[in-house]
């Protein structure tokens, strides 16, 4: 039992959450080409690590001929 109460003091809830890690969430522009011609797209991503790279996912950046990252506080 003890263990268990260890436990859920170090539960946070999900505005905890969000309130720790929204200034590591970015926006990421891309205008990828393709056959067809290009077209604009938006995905999301977060700071990995202290030397600043991003983690997104693939579909975001495939194909992206350039990108922009936007923090939630507005610098790009």
């Amino acid at each position: 039992m003890a263990n268990e109460s260890k436990l859920s003091e170090n539960i946070l809830s999900l505005t905890e959450i969000f309130e720790r890690s929204e200034f590591g969430v970015v926006s990421i522009s891309v205008t990828k080409s393709s056959e067809l011609g290009g077209s604009n797209g938006v995905g999301s991503g977060f700071v990995f690590d202290k030397e600043g790279h991003i983690v997104t996912n693939n579909h975001v950046i495939e194909n992206a001929k350039k990108m922009s990252v936007t923090f939630v506080d507005g610098i790009s």
